[in-house]
């Protein structure tokens, strides 16, 4: 039997990527006599995004000169990241190739189960209404299962919602969040299985071998690791910490301002970002991944979630027994203590049982 994942690899994002080679390997390790791989589609509106030269579409001409300046200066780094990128996922990941009309055909003809997710697939804004998530181009049900997909909003459009018919042709659904759950079972009338974001699938020892170090980087730091620059007091929080506990700043970010006593990353590959996050003193960080991670690897933490899509960071400290992690705007959450190592580690391997319980029914193993 061959199975293939279809998701949004290309993107030079870490969550994007390590959740898609994550999905992957669990796959090959639950199904050792099947043959696994990644969907190599290339989808346009993603991938132009993270191209190196990448300029932002302004509505005035002097915008327009800026986001040009900017692209030149962002250049290097962006093109040397990209590289690492294609290079881990290449060293990590099984691809299948899927471009032209011949490796198309050659594809379908060998694929027994096609698997959808995780990332936000159904989520249109993202992928420039690319309906090839929804699996049209399979007739057969059950063939057709999805793993955690998000759509990334809790309402829809008439278009969006039309669209979405099509996984009533779905045999297995599930999905990692209420929302696109709730969404789910609205349009099919079944209640998706909920399941855990693919990274959880595998162990920290798994997540081990597959780091990077990342050189020059202080023996003894907090991390940071941030989307937006408008989050001036989970800094000031991280700071705050490093002082108090004699510790360097390094920070992980894509944006080419620099931080006064800090170590800026920009370009590390996905390797050496699992890497900076295992190897930090603490992590504290306004991402669903960066929380993930720092959970894996059984780090102390702290996880901003005053930001979009912060329920995400919400329901996972919950699933997890980490509502002690939790902040809001760079000042601790509540009174909430959370749970020990052993009972984390308990409700990691309750959920990812549920999640390879409910990929053995997709591939007909149950």
């Amino acid at each position: 039997m061959k199975i293939a994942t279809l998701t949004f690899h290309r993107a030079v994002n870490y969550g994007a990527v390590l959740q898609a080679v994550a999905l992957c390997q669990a796959l090959k390790n639950r199904f050792p006599d099947c043959e696994s791989g990644i969907l190599d589609y290339h989808n346009e509106k993603i991938e132009k995004k993270f191209r190196p030269f990448f300029v932002k579409k302004k509505k005035n001409p002097i915008g327009t000169v800026k986001s040009v300046i900017h692209a030149f200066m962002a250049y290097p780094v962006r093109s040397k990241k990209k590289k690492k990128f294609e290079e881990f996922l290449e060293n990590n990941a099984s691809l299948i190739p899927f471009t032209t009309d011949e490796e198309k055909n050659a594809a379908l003809g060998e694929i027994d189960r096609y698997i959808v997710g995780s990332d936000q697939v159904w989520n249109f804004d993202l992928s420039g209404n690319d309906e090839t998530y929804l699996l049209g181009f399979i007739a057969e049900k059950e063939k057709k299962g999805a793993y955690a997909p998000s759509i990334g909003k809790t309402e829809l459009t008439e278009s969006e919602y039309s669209k979405l018919q099509a996984i009533k042709n779905f045999g297995y659904l599930s999905a990692r969040e209420e929302t696109a759950s709730d969404i789910i079972e609205n349009i099919t009338g079944n209640k998706p299985a909920l399941v855990p974001d693919p990274v959880f699938l595998l162990s920290k020892e798994e997540w081990r071998a597959k780091e990077e170090k990342y050189k020059g980087i202080p023996e003894k730091y907090v991390l940071i690791y941030k989307f937006a620059d408008n989050d001036k007091k989970m800094t000031q929080f991280a700071y705050d910490y490093a002082k108090k506990n004699n510790c360097e700043i390094v920070i992980v970010q894509s944006s080419l301002k620099n931080a006064d006593g800090a170590k800026v990353v920009r370009d590390a590959s996905p390797g050496e970002f699992l890497w900076l996050i295992d190897n930090a003193q603490c992590v504290v960080t306004n991402s669903f991944h960066g929380t993930a991670f720092s959970i894996l690897f059984e780090k102390e933490f702290y996880s901003e979630a005053n930001v979009a899509r912060g329920t995400r960071i919400k329901e996972v400290l919950r699933l997890y027994g980490l509502e002690g992690q939790l902040m809001l705007d760079g000042v601790k959450a509540g009174r909430a203590v959370s749970e020990s190592r052993d009972k984390v580690s308990e409700h990691i391997n309750f959920y990812r049982t549920n999640a390879f319980e409910y990929l053995d029914r997709i591939v007909g193993k149950n």
